[in-house]
């Protein structure tokens, strides 16, 4: 797992500082009581509120305890983060995964994700 981490903090598809949070926060607090359905529509919500991020299309998929993926395409790196950054400073999602793609940077422009990520 530290690995995963680790390497993702290289490309960095990891926020290390919310890893680390995460971590600390093992044993100290529980998250079990999020309802991931319930999360997915905040973050759904917050997502489709926003002009730019409804144009990207992302997808949302709460994990569970409180995790979130998002995944997607982005013109550039700022929407990419745009996306992210709602959702962490906008629902509840102590933990987000952000696994959108910079279009022709790591998928070709006009590429479908689902067939890059797997």
């Amino acid at each position: 797992m530290a690995t995963g981490f680790f390497i993702g903090e290289l490309t960095g598809q990891v926020d290390i500082e919310k890893v680390r949070k995460t971590v600390r926060g093992i044993g100290s607090r529980t998250r079990d009581d999020i309802d991931p359905d319930e999360l997915q529509r905040e973050v759904t919500e917050v997502l489709d509120a926003n002009p730019a991020t409804r144009r990207m299309g992302v997808t949302a998929v709460a994990i569970g305890n409180g995790v979130v993926e998002l995944k997607g395409t982005a013109q550039d790196e700022s929407e990419r983060e745009l996306a992210a950054n709602l959702v962490r400073n906008n629902t509840s999602a102590p933990v987000v995964i952000n696994r959108i793609l910079i279009e022709g940077i790591e998928v070709p422009h006009g590429e479908s994700v689902s067939l890059v990520q797997h």
